[in-house]
């Protein structure tokens, strides 16, 4: 298969890519070249995707098959590419997001999304966008993580959150939203067999929730972390949502609400599709990013 990844050298992406090339096929990573060099092995076009013309011209010249889109947020961007995409495109997967659910437990595909932010509903716009070419599917997912993205904390993202745990430095948690377990984080390889298995099945769902195995809350997630890092238990500080807020860094703040309380999503769709597809747990996820 002729694979074009947009948005291949994410955590999500470089995955995607790594597994596509185990697999034996022919990948194009398409990315406007800040996160580094897709992985070896891999074809690359560093451009926009804004750049129609340019994007059009690249899949076509690699003779794509199928692209998976990391990186469409807008209705705009799924339209856009949509319009470029060759004739020889019969599969395209749109990667989003579990907010499109807004909060809620126990949502299945079948259930509406109530967006309750201005990212979650251009999200759902760019799946209705996508979802008009014949071959499209939406992948759905809850707390990506993985090699290339520092831990993920309800403060932001901390790089040194090992060494920070190693030394007892207090890690922040909301005290006005209750921890009740939300989280369901996907391993950045589990998600690349996802999306590689939904490329090569004969019918997958148009729409899929795709998670980990686990539902964890913030304060077990954290605890993880310190395990992974050969930490003691972690200290807990509990701060106000504005407090977080204050803290987090400002490309962060928009989706701190979504992140303290995400959507908990149903996975039985995701395991009656894909019965063999082995799982990691959180843990052993945490010790391969750390390592």
């Amino acid at each position: 298969m002729n694979l074009a990844v947009i948005g291949g050298t994410g955590c999500g992406g470089r995955a995607v890519v790594a597994g596509a090339l185990q697999r034996g096929h022919r990948v194009l990573v398409v990315s406007r070249g800040r996160m580094g060099a897709p992985p070896p092995g891999a074809e690359s076009r560093v451009l926009d995707r804004a750049d129609t013309a340019a994007l059009g011209a690249a899949l076509s010249a690699f003779r794509c098959e199928a692209v998976v889109d990391q990186v469409a947020y807008t209705a705009e961007d799924a339209a856009s590419l949509h319009a470029v995409l060759p004739p020889s495109v019969t599969r395209w997967i749109l990667v989003s997001s579990a907010v499109v659910y807004g909060p809620g437990d126990g949502l299945s595909e079948a259930d509406l999304p109530h967006p309750d932010s201005a990212f979650a509903t251009a999200k759902l716009d760019a799946e209705r966008a996508a979802l008009a070419h014949a071959g499209a599917r939406v992948l759905r997912l809850g707390y990506l993580y993985g090699p290339g993205h520092a831990p993920l904390t309800p403060s932001g993202r901390i790089a040194d959150l090992a060494e920070r745990l190693r030394r007892g430095v207090p890690v922040a948690l909301p005290c006005e939203i209750d921890d009740t377990p939300r989280l369901q984080p996907l391993f950045a390889e589990d998600f690349a067999a996802v999306v590689l298995a939904t490329l090569e099945h004969p019918a997958p769902p148009t729409v899929l929730n795709v998670t980990g195995p686990e539902t964890l809350s913030w304060a077990e997630a954290l605890t993880a972390w310190a395990q992974a890092a050969g930490a003691p238990p972690p200290h807990f500080e509990r701060l106000s949502f504005a407090e977080l807020q204050g803290r987090a860094p400002e490309a962060h703040r928009p989706f701190l609400g979504a992140l303290l309380r995400p959507p908990t999503l149903s996975r039985a769709c995701l395991v009656e599709t894909f019965p063999t597809l082995p799982f990691t747990r959180f843990v052993d996820g945490a010790r391969a990013v750390l390592r």
